[in-house]
């Protein structure tokens, strides 16, 4: 329970700071399907209990001009 208050705490904070000062883009080709998998892996420790799963053909890559950082933010937010 306490780590769940101070994650959103920290949540705010990093929200205000992104806020009031514009965050530069870090632009490179990011392997999409590899930064899901990460996250997926990351969240499937924190919340044992819980079930993901992440379905993509195996012989495709998913790739985009993106900062990875952000993508992988954006998508931990999304599966949180």
């Amino acid at each position: 329970m306490m780590a769940r208050e101070v994650e959103k705490i920290e949540y705010i904070i990093r929200e205000c700071l992104n806020f009031v000062r514009p965050a530069e883009l870090g632009l490179r080709e990011v392997r999409i399907d590899r930064v899901v998998e990460g996250v997926v892996t990351r969240m499937k420790t924190v919340h044992s209990g819980m079930e993901f799963q992440v379905h993509k053909p195996a012989d495709v890559e998913l790739v985009a001009e993106s900062d990875g950082s952000l993508l992988e933010q954006a998508i931990t937010n999304l599966l949180s």
